[in-house]
């Protein structure tokens, strides 16, 4: 029923370079061919989701979430499968073991495609980049919004990550700045005692360093603005009811409800009522469904954390969030996007090679921009 076709994009595992699949290191599929290519009650044999009308696409999307919480990346049961994933992770692990004991570039090389693929990941699967709008920073000025209206309140972070409020009362806001930082450390004995998946779990560790602190810094933010302007709505059921009533809080400000972002346990109630499949409209693609983009309803795009590893998700559960256009919501200022540095401890007598990962970026958000709900 939904189309699987993905672009292909490089890995950051160099040289090899295999093509994966965004935000899951291993999860290999040939240029041009679906990501699953064998039958089986999920999928057929062209890689599309079995189903028979949308409320049993819903279902399916329930297994799909529930698999995204395990090893994706074992083949689907295709032996063949299988064992070039076995031999990829393999070559990766040599050239790694390769790069660490070199005395030449090789390290530095490959901290600087962890770091392009780390904050690439982070642009696709994280609710920052999405949700808020980007401002590029250049040096030598300074960090500053022009606002329009002065009866806001605008929340922003500070003293690293610590989010406070600030009364609009004048025509410009100047967002603190902050690090969105990390280390990747490889001790000598840890890499002759790891298998193949070992770059595999230090990805992952950067990405619960870097990609879920800043998404907890925007959950943060979202969560302080509740009574501000919107009042919270609390409720033991989502229902239609709910969702209308945290649409209008956003659509009565003159700010069109362009997302939600929801915990994925609110997923049930949306298949129980019939409502919901009927407004839904499915996302058409599995590469958006591994994002965490399930589709749109009212006009709405659905964002959840519920597929993501477990270390990665940043929702509680029950919390959803009725969000304004990105340019409404606020604002991400860059002044550094992620970059690598080559670490090596061994002049220091320690036997430890790694990258450093660092960014600068600030935020702040509206609180007319945001209605928040949550479960009891």
């Amino acid at each position: 029923m939904t189309s699987m076709m993905l672009p292909t994009r490089q890995d950051f595992y160099a040289p090899t370079r295999e093509p994966v699949v965004d935000g899951m290191p291993g999860f290999v599929k040939q240029p041009g061919r679906p990501v699953e290519r064998v039958s089986g009650r999920m999928t057929d044999a062209n890689g599309d989701i079995n189903a028979q009308d949308l409320k049993d696409l819903a279902f399916r999307i329930n297994s799909i979430q529930a698999m995204a919480g395990k090893e994706i990346n074992s083949g689907f049961g295709d032996p063949a499968e299988q064992k070039r994933v076995i031999q990829a992770k393999a070559d990766r692990h040599h050239e790694l073991r390769a790069a660490f004991h070199a005395q030449d570039d090789r390290m530095k090389v490959m901290g600087e495609v962890f770091a392009e693929d780390v904050w690439e990941t982070m642009n696709r699967q994280g609710f920052t980049p999405t949700l808020v709008a980007r401002k590029d920073i250049v040096d030598n000025t300074d960090n500053r919004v022009k606002k329009r209206r002065k009866d806001i309140t605008a929340f922003q972070v500070i003293n690293d990550a610590e989010g406070i409020a600030q009364i609009v009362e004048q025509a410009y806001i100047y967002p603190e700045e902050y690090y969105l930082q990390c280390q990747v450390l490889i001790e000598e004995r840890e890499l002759a005692q790891a298998g193949p998946e070992f770059l595999d779990q230090k990805f992952q560790d950067a990405l619960e360093a870097v990609m879920v602190r800043q998404d907890r810094i925007l959950r943060s933010l979202l969560v302080a603005t509740a009574g501000v302007f919107n009042a919270p709505i609390s409720f033991a059921t989502f229902t239609p009811q709910v969702l209308t009533a945290l649409r209008t809080q956003v659509a009565s400000n003159g700010i069109p409800a362009a997302h939600m972002l929801f915990a994925f346990d609110l997923w049930d109630d949306m298949i129980a009522d019939p409502s919901f499949t009927a407004w839904w409209e499915p996302v058409h693609k599995y590469q958006l469904i591994m994002e965490g983009r399930l589709g749109s309803l009212l006009n709405m795009k659905l964002i959840t954390d519920g597929f993501r590893y477990e270390t990665l998700r940043v929702l509680q559960p029950g919390e959803i969030f009725v969000l304004g256009t990105p340019v409404s919501l606020g604002q991400r200022g860059v002044r550094r996007e992620v970059q690598a540095t080559e670490i090596n401890h061994y002049p220091l007598g320690a036997p430890r090679r790694g990258f450093y990962l660092m960014g600068i970026e600030s935020l702040f958000v509206e609180d007319r921009a945001v209605a928040v709900g949550t479960r009891l």
